[in-house]
């Protein structure tokens, strides 16, 4: 594979490093648009370095990289962005990245994501009959994410959506659990019926009906994989009272982030695999008329195992040593 350049003032230009952005076997559908991660660790791939007062300086640059999805025949730029780059936690430093292709669970998606580095107002390009020119740096087009918002470059680290079995498009499915019969359209109303799903760290959103004959809800999260101090239980008895004198849809009955419960202080354990339980009680609101629970959806973010190849330097401005300096 080349490499990705784009045009500046009628020049062609580039980055001068890059890395590949490796991904295994996919454990889960990939679908476009979702928002993936990679850690960086100690990559101090951030940075731009550059020329002042006759020193090599340097400084941290939120548009000195682009990640680019490359096939044989096509390059696509995507949204990107560093999050707890400063942090001196290194399992905080993660590349964000907007999927631009889809993948099937038990394959390998079919091209290369790269992340270009070290290059100042990269992420400000535009495509132009075809080819990508440079855009004018803090005004024009460009593919910096940002951290928070609705808009298409806003990163959702909730893009991983596990639905009711009808309209579920992962491979991750939500389970009920109990005697035939007592789940019926995702919903029942037998005290102590269960529902259960799994999830990676660190955040999870669970939705659910309420309504004026829901009933309430103990929620209780599971540590299940075994790195760092093991399995465990992590949060129990988390009561929600589902009910609501009127039916809303979709609502957003319990959030859970790990980082900022400081629960755990290492990637692994961060970001490993989690699942949680809902029983419906026996108890209810006074102004219900019944138990009903109805799940409908949840929603985390998959962590597809990604890690960043060895560094490359364009061969156009390499060197080599071959018995001496050239």
């Amino acid at each position: 594979m080349t490499w990705f350049t784009y045009t500046k003032d009628s020049a062609t230009t580039y980055a001068p490093v890059r890395r590949e952005i490796l991904f295994p076997t996919l454990t889960e559908n990939l679908k476009q648009g979702d928002w993936i991660y990679v850690n960086l660790g100690s990559l101090d791939i951030g940075r731009l370095y550059y020329y002042e007062d006759g020193l090599i300086k340097n400084k941290i640059d939120s548009d000195s990289y682009l990640v680019v999805y490359e096939t044989a025949t096509t390059y696509t730029p995507t949204y990107s962005l560093i999050l707890g780059g400063s942090s001196e936690y290194d399992y905080e430093k993660n590349l964000w990245f907007k999927s631009v292709t889809t993948g099937t669970a038990g394959s390998e998606i079919p091209g290369n994501y790269y992340i270009y580095y070290h290059k100042d107002n990269i992420q400000y390009i535009q495509l132009s009959s075809g080819s990508y020119v440079s855009t004018t740096p803090t005004g024009g087009a460009n593919y910096i994410g940002q951290e928070t918002g609705s808009s298409s470059n806003s990163i959702n680290q909730y893009s991983t959506s596990v639905a009711n079995a009808a309209s579920n498009e992962r491979i991750v499915s939500l389970s009920f659990l109990g005697t035939a019969g007592i789940w019926s359209g995702n919903q029942s109303s037998t005290p102590g019926a269960k529902a259960v799903g799994i999830f990676n760290g660190p955040k999870l959103k669970l939705y659910a009906e309420k309504g004026p004959d829901c009933g309430k809800i103990r929620i209780k999260i599971i540590k299940t994989s075994a790195v760092g101090d093991g399995q465990k239980v992590i949060k129990s008895n988390v009561d929600i009272d589902l009910y609501s004198p009127v039916a809303q849809q979709e609502q957003n009955i319990y959030s859970l982030d790990i980082i900022s419960e400081n629960i755990f202080f290492i990637y692994e354990e961060i970001y490993g695999d989690f699942s949680f339980e809902i029983e419906i009680l026996n108890e209810k609101n006074a102004s219900s008329s019944g138990n009903r629970c109805k799940i409908e959806k949840y929603t985390f973010s998959k962590r597809y195992d990604l890690s960043l190849d060895d560094e490359e330097i364009k061969p156009e401005i390499s060197f080599k040593s071959v018995g001496g300096l050239k």
